[in-house]
């Protein structure tokens, strides 16, 4: 029964993000896809990782001679615990950088979105919030949300 929360808990969890307008961060960029938010998927799949390779270090030990990859399973470990340990809970709920200059000046500003200002894009953002800023004004929150959700990796 418990594995099967596991499986089953992260749809649950996709269902509520699809839905979730305030997971669009005000530069364009999707929480839901990033590796620090605490539902996205990067955190989920490292946690489910993390779960199947309990107690996996002694082999890894015993078989670095054999398989050098293996060689550097600590190093591995160390990155896989902090992708599943990230607690962000989205730059519009209180998380995100705390310093966000592209968030300070969009909420200073009273709006919702960065491509409402009249001096979009500015120097503030890099290229991929201007992709995604302009990606969400073209299509909507709605439909940017269905699109950020079903891409696979960090396009």
């Amino acid at each position: 029964m418990h594995v099967k929360l596991i499986t089953v808990w992260p749809l649950l969890q996709l269902g509520q993000m699809q839905s979730n307008k305030s997971l669009i961060g005000h530069c364009g960029l999707y929480c839901g896809k990033c590796v620090f938010y605490r539902f996205g998927d990067v955190k989920d799949a490292a946690q489910r990782l993390k779960l199947r390779l309990e107690g996996y270090e002694k082999y890894a030990a015993r078989m670095g001679e054999r398989f050098p990859e293996l060689g550097d399973y600590p190093g591995f470990w160390k990155v896989l615990s902090w992708l599943a340990d990230r607690d962000c809970r989205g730059c519009r709920d209180g998380g995100g950088y705390e310093d966000c200059r592209v968030r300070a000046c969009c909420v200073g500003q009273g709006h919702e979105f960065c491509y409402e200002c009249g001096m979009f894009p500015c120097g503030e953002m890099h290229e991929s919030m201007i992709e995604k800023s302009l990606k969400l004004l073209w299509l909507g929150p709605e439909r940017f949300i269905a699109r950020e959700t079903s891409r696979r990796g960090f396009e």
